[in-house]
């Protein structure tokens, strides 16, 4: 944070020198060209710093994963087989699962929290309204969703409402494998087109490890995870973080345009409080300093 507070400290100083001196010599400004492109390196920094809060919170919470899908899927099933054991209760009766169960696994590492949730049906009832309301609070809140179709049935169920979940990395699993129906794996492959489907039987284990991997790869890509990229930091905090970003763009939106220098300023204030928010420091002195020290303003 001390280079980008550094940088932000140097904009400010030019600003407050255009804004309090607009006729002194002294007062350099560069094309505006030049400063969107500084301003685009210091929105660049925050996007950086905001990856890093993130990989921070799935180290510290794990990544939430869903596993949803039509009653009588086996999504207790495959929740009990990637545990290890039997946690939640598993019958031939759709609906058993009332109320979604938490419990967390570790992949390669790093923890994933995985919740069973009720069926996705048309509520017909207050209770299956409830479940259902459940279900798509853990949906929301979800980084991924694992969305278990039973591939034995000639024409399997497939829950409506998927364009809700577009912005979810939803991962298709066709189970039942063991006992799969071709056309009942078609019409699942056909439903999710360009998308992998993974197939498992959570009955017997077959495909798990296929699972695990996907799970992993869905969340974590590119270079493996070092401490370097992660950044442990409060809710408020990360607030703290996606309001800096925001200013950012908005004074690079201002600048852009041609607006006055006073929202520039504007701008360039509130994320310099932002960053003293995060960090916990009073950088009204640094503002100071650092333009009387490059303006020689009043010496």
């Amino acid at each position: 944070m001390a280079a980008l507070k550094a940088d932000l400290v140097a904009l400010a100083a030019e600003v407050e020198a255009v804004l309090n001196f607009p006729d002194d010599d002294i007062v350099r400004t560069d094309g505006k060209k030049a400063w969107i492109s500084r301003i685009d390196r210091l929105r660049e920094t925050v996007m950086a710093l905001e990856a890093k809060v993130q990989q921070g919170q799935v180290v510290r919470e794990g990544v939430r994963v869903v596993i949803a899908g039509p009653p009588n899927a086996g999504k207790s099933t495959l929740f009990n087989a990637l545990l290890g054991r039997p946690r939640a209760i598993v019958t031939d009766i759709p609906g058993t699962t009332r109320d979604a169960i938490e419990e967390g696994i570790q992949i390669k590492g790093f923890l994933f929290t995985l919740a069973d949730t009720a069926g996705l049906v048309e509520s017909t009832t207050l209770l299956e309204a409830a479940m259902a309301a459940k279900t798509r609070e853990y949906l929301d809140k979800s980084d991924l969703v694992l969305l278990v179709m039973d591939s034995s049935l000639p024409d399997p169920v497939i829950p409506d409402g998927l364009a809700e979940l577009k912005a979810k990395r939803i991962i298709p699993v066709a189970n039942k494998a063991d006992i799969s129906h071709p056309r009942g794996l078609k019409t699942i492959q056909q439903r999710f087109p360009g998308t992998p489907v993974v197939r498992v039987s959570a009955l017997t284990g077959a495909g798990l490890e296929q699972l695990t991997d996907t799970l992993y790869q869905a969340y974590f890509t590119g270079p493996a995870i070092t401490p370097a990229d992660i950044v442990y930091a409060t809710a408020e905090q990360q607030q703290f973080i996606r309001q800096l970003r925001g200013e950012l763009e908005g004074l690079q939106g201002s600048v852009s345009q041609g607006e006055p220098a006073e929202l520039w300023a504007e701008h360039l204030g509130q994320a310099i409080r932002l960053v003293a928010a995060f960090t916990g420091e009073e950088l009204a002195p640094a503002v100071l300093e650092r333009l009387f020290a490059q303006f020689c303003i009043g010496k």
